[in-house]
């Protein structure tokens, strides 16, 4: 019952972003979807770091699934660092979700701090810029009007 819950509330909420359409060519911030999701397995501080992401967002739904149910913020640590190289986090906020990625709970800590201070507004009137946030190099990007990869 409880994930048939989950599932209807996931579905309506992608129901109501999707029906808001993209944002405008202009519009410089958007509200994040007010679902909070981890996985099943997540650690007490993988927990926390959503807790107070959704907390910041004054998000009440915070829910653990067994693979990211898409429309939502989906806060995952992945284990990826590279050796050599180094471990980092990228965030990506869509109007239909976010996804929030780091190599460890301390990337994740890290990325929980960048994706509030980029948020314009407070609360229930939150919001966050559309796009990609990280603390990795940039190498390859695309112009916003233009499918071709552009270097910077």
């Amino acid at each position: 019952m409880q994930r048939f819950v989950m599932l209807s509330l996931v579905m309506l909420g992608c129901a109501t972003s999707l029906a808001a359409g993209p944002p405008d060519q202009g519009q410089e911030y958007i509200r994040p979807f007010p679902i909070v999701a981890l996985p099943l397995d997540a650690s007490e501080a993988h927990l926390a770091a959503a807790q107070e992401l959704a907390d910041a967002l004054e998000i009440r739904l915070v829910t653990r699934a067994s693979k990211n149910p898409v429309c939502c913020i989906w806060v995952e640590i992945s284990n990826w660092t590279p050796n050599p190289g180094a471990p980092g986090y990228l965030i990506v906020n869509q109007p239909g979700g976010s996804i929030v990625i780091a190599s460890n709970e301390a990337q994740l800590a890290i990325a929980v701090k960048r994706f509030q201070s980029s948020m314009g507004g407070t609360g229930k009137e939150a919001r966050v810029p559309p796009g990609l946030l990280t603390n990795f190099p940039i190498v390859i990007s695309k112009k916003p009007d233009d499918s071709s990869p552009t270097r910077p």
